[in-house]
């Protein structure tokens, strides 16, 4: 299959979301609130890292890489 036929075929929808997508998607409003004020801070102001909100991550049980926080805070995931 060429690249035209793969991309006419595989357009992204609303539905398609990034494992951290998911998880926020689950999450309380309230958390989740949480989680977007705090992500455009992460990476630019002191002590607030990807590693840091991964571990709070993974404190209230989502298991999701650095990576995957660093996409979906970048805007480069599928989300997006």
């Amino acid at each position: 299959m060429s690249l035209k036929d793969q991309i006419k075929n595989n357009i992204p929808d609303e539905t398609n979301r990034c494992l951290l997508g998911k998880i926020l998607g689950s999450m309380t409003d309230e958390d989740r609130e949480a989680f977007n004020t705090v992500a455009p801070r992460i990476a630019v102001e002191p002590g607030y890292t990807y590693t840091w909100i991964r571990k709070l991550l993974a404190d209230e049980g989502f298991n999701v890489s650095e990576n995957v926080v660093r996409r979906h805070v970048r805007g480069t995931c599928v989300c997006r």
